[in-house]
């Protein structure tokens, strides 16, 4: 055991002896000729530099520029200051200045290849001014920061001894990408992966990408963003939240798990929300749709959609928590229903089924073109323009009468073909009109009249 501390502590003595004078020189000598002892193969006298200037150590290293260091079998260290530890490790900055920049490159095949570049890791390669790659394979362009196993790389090539994986240098610029396999095969600029697989084949400019296996954001987009996992984004400047999260559009919006933004503009929030701004059948880009709420349903052409199960299915269709579904419709409250085109359903369990009908109160139907009910379970449904006013009220067909035999003469009446009828109540449950002012009396007058009135002939 003795003579293994004795034979240590001579090779220690060697590198001290053999270290050039210069201060910060001896002392990385001193230091990288300790790592050697570390693995235990080394020998100063072995196929060692050390060099007033530079530093290199093992067979093969090469360090020739001022104050480089070279550690390791081929190990190359080509720019001043540079330090290059590992098998065949290059640090090589190419560029000529008046103050050093140099690289560092440390682990099995890295490469550090651009100004003030850093590559830690078996094959990671930073290639861009001021870039940063830390991770087995990751890979960093310029003033990018690479961090994970395979971040920011983008290919594998057949290597010396197998199938090894490298970048082919299409990495994004002033970019960070964080996490396993993070922003692969990504281009642009200015763009944030963060999570295991993020944004893999992403986009262009300004993106952001963050959550673990975020989905397959290929494609060239500009300025996205996209959290969580499998969260999608295909579309410049789209933002998907939330897992498995999509937006498909240009500037579409998908906040929540499942969340779909299918067109451009369109903007779907909560679980399972979707929003599609032209229905399946039409041929339109269309876009701008809104879905707010679980399962909420936008898919038309400017349609809204708010609430639990809400339901918009037609072009500029509004609904808040019940189903808008003819164009231009109108639907607001639980359970309600506007499949008219242009149809209002407000309340509870209200019907508007006519074109341009209009149901308020719960349980009220319009259900003919044009018709309104007003009231708890009004109904307007005999005639087209019917009105149904006052809870329970219901109309019927609209009867016209065009005369009247008085004392053996006949009476003609004015406006004796009616298209519809008012009705303020049903059989069984009538109601009085009061308070109504007294009407023309003529030939052709369709006025109604009052008491006052009648009493004066009477």
């Amino acid at each position: 055991m003795g003579s293994i501390y004795e034979e240590v502590e001579n090779k220690a003595r060697k590198c001290h002896a053999e270290a050039p004078g210069i201060v910060g020189v001896r002392r990385a000598a001193v230091l990288v000729c300790a790592l050697a002892l570390a693995v235990g193969s080394f020998e100063p006298s072995r196929a060692s530099v050390i060099d007033e200037s530079y530093v290199e150590i093992a067979r093969g290293a090469e360090a020739n520029h001022t104050k480089a260091i070279a550690v390791g079998n081929k190990a190359k260290a080509k720019g001043e200051e540079s330090i290059a530890i590992g098998y065949e490790a290059e640090a090589n900055n190419p560029q000529q200045s008046n103050y050093a920049v140099p690289a560092i490159a440390i682990g099995s095949r890295a490469r550090a290849l651009k100004s003030n570049a850093i590559a830690f890791g078996t094959l990671s390669t930073a290639h861009g001014n001021r870039s940063i790659a830390i991770g087995s394979g990751a890979v960093a362009d310029d003033f990018t920061t690479s961090l994970g196993w395979m971040a920011g790389s983008t290919s594998k090539v057949k290597g010396e001894h197998g199938v090894i994986p490298v970048g082919k240098f299409k990495s994004s610029k002033e970019s960070v990408f964080i996490g396993k396999n993070a922003g692969r095969d990504i281009e642009g600029k200015d763009n944030v992966v963060i999570g295991n697989y993020g944004a893999e084949g992403v986009p262009e400019d300004g993106s952001y990408v963050q959550g673990n296996t975020p989905g397959d954001n290929a494609g060239h987009f500009v300025g996205i963003t996209a959290i969580g996992r499998s969260a999608l984004v295909k579309g410049d400047n789209g933002v998907a939240l939330g897992k498995e999260a999509k937006a498909m559009g240009t500037s579409g919006v998908a906040v929540g798990h499942l969340a779909n933004a299918k067109k451009n503009f369109d903007i779907a929030l909560g679980y399972k929300a979707e929003a599609e701004g032209v229905p399946p059948s039409s041929s339109s880009t269309g876009g701008s749709a809104m879905a707010l709420g679980t399962s909420a349903h936008a898919a038309g052409m400017n349609a809204v959609s708010i609430g639990n199960g809400a339901s918009a299915t037609n072009t500029s269709t509004i609904a808040l928590g019940g189903k808008a579904e003819g164009h231009s419709s109108t639907a607001l409250g639980y359970v309600t229903q506007a499949s008219g085109s242009s149809a209002t359903a407000v309340g509870y369990y209200a019907q508007a089924t006519g074109n341009q009908s209009t149901a308020l109160g719960t349980i009220a139907k319009a259900e003919t073109v044009g018709a309104v009910a007003i009231g708890n379970e009004a109904k307007a449904a005999a005639s087209e323009g019917d009105v149904a006013l006052g809870a329970g009220s219901e109309t019927a067909a609209a009867v016209g009468t065009a005369s009247y035999m008085v004392n053996g003469q006949t009476k003609n009446f004015a406006g004796t073909d009616p298209a519809s009828t008012v009705s303020v109540g049903k059989a069984g449950t009538e109601r009085t009109i009061t308070n109504v002012a007294a009407g023309r009396i003529s030939g052709n007058s369709t006025d109604a009249v009052n008491g006052s009135q009648l009493f004066g002939v009477i």
